[in-house]
């Protein structure tokens, strides 16, 4: 076993130990065989090595040629081009994060904003690569590393709520005004002290009360930012629940519509898939248990039911860590049970999980 910077990785090598991120997600489990894809990953995440199995040492060949430098520069440039993907997506999406910071900060200073603009921020991200959903989640997972949380959170709403926007047909100028309501949701929370905001353990009583002030604030600050009525509401009750539980209002049912509803599960799902103080991130199935456990009390069962579907679905035929530590692949996912599929082993056995006691730990690559 030998460590190798991710800057040497070649494909071909195998891991001896798995790879994990910064956060703690299980990338690649020992035993995989990397390929240009998989290093471009690893580099991504900002792991800075991994354990290698050490290859035999070859026998004393004359017949065997020595590759040259002109085709050892070949490979080099080959597999550092994805990373440098990765690498450009990294460099544009810390660039919006400040400037949406910026004009945050005019926000608070109540200078007249273009609302478009923000979606722009949004939109050069999201448009910066053809991305299919699945690479555009796993930027999304990459990106709540940044300590701006709230900024960083409120790209990563705007981003999930146009995802869903687009899962539910809805037309461009709705998925568009999803992208603004995403941006600006929790822009009130830069009013809270961050004493209060950053607090690494439970919040007291009292400390939770003047979080819940957070939604009123964030209206309460765009008043002069020319946004349209639908956005507003979306903004100041995203933490409302169709069971009556949520604030500020304490609305129910049908008094929440569609709009507000993607709001809503969009930032409870960033939240509970990104890392906090207090605990590790959950992997999407976990999330999607979560959801299947209150979801048809609390959220608008077509909204939520079309997100729950398609955040399975975009793991079909993924590979997962489940809890005894084994690796399967996903094979079937069980309509009425989305958070327990049926996967396949390596041995060529299946389980289906919604009969197992063991659940989905992890997504691997």
């Amino acid at each position: 076993m030998e460590k190798i910077l991710t800057t040497d990785l070649l494909p071909g090598m195998v891991t001896a130990q798995p790879v994990i991120t910064p956060n703690g997600q299980i990338l690649y489990s020992a035993g995989v065989t990397l390929d240009k894809k998989m290093i471009a990953r690893i580099t991504f995440y900002s792991i800075p090595h991994a354990m290698i199995v050490e290859p035999e040492e070859p026998e004393d060949n004359p017949d065997i040629t020595p590759v040259s430098p002109a085709s050892s520069e070949v490979v080099s440039e080959k597999k550092e081009e994805p990373a440098q993907l990765f690498q450009n997506f990294e460099t544009a999406y810390t660039s919006k994060l400040f400037h949406i910071r910026e004009m945050f900060e005019r926000i608070f200073k109540d200078e007249d904003l273009d609302a478009k603009t923000f979606m722009r921020e949004a939109l050069d991200i999201l448009g910066s690569q053809k991305l299919t959903t699945i690479e555009l989640f796993d930027h999304i997972h990459n990106l709540r590393q940044n300590e701006d949380t709230v900024y960083a959170h409120s790209i990563n709403v705007a981003l999930i709520a146009r995802i869903l926007g687009t899962w539910l047909k809805y037309d461009p100028e709705t998925i568009d005004q999803l992208t603004i309501a995403g941006l600006l949701h929790d822009v009130g929370k830069l009013r809270i002290p961050p004493a209060i905001l950053d607090k690494p353990g439970k919040l007291t009583e009292a400390e939770y009360e003047i979080v819940k002030t957070h939604p009123r604030m964030s209206v309460d600050c765009l008043g002069h930012f020319h946004l349209e009525d639908r956005v507003l509401n979306a903004i100041l009750h995203h933490h409302e629940r169709c069971d009556g539980t949520g604030y500020p209002s304490k609305l129910k049912g049908a008094q929440i519509d569609d709009f507000t509803m993607v709001i809503a599960i969009s930032d409870v799902y960033d939240a509970m898939t990104a890392a906090r103080k207090y605990r590790e991130p959950l992997c999407p199935f976990q999330v999607i248990a979560l959801f299947e456990e209150e979801g048809l009390q609390k959220y608008n069962p077509p909204v939520i039911l079309t997100f729950l579907n398609r955040i399975a679905n975009t793991y079909q035929n993924n590979r997962v860590m489940l809890s005894d530590g084994r690796i399967a692949t996903i094979v079937l996912l069980n309509d009425k049970h989305l958070s327990r599929p049926t996967v396949a082993l390596a041995d060529g056995s299946f389980i289906d999980l919604s009969t197992s006691s063991l659940k989905i730990a992890s997504i691997l690559r």
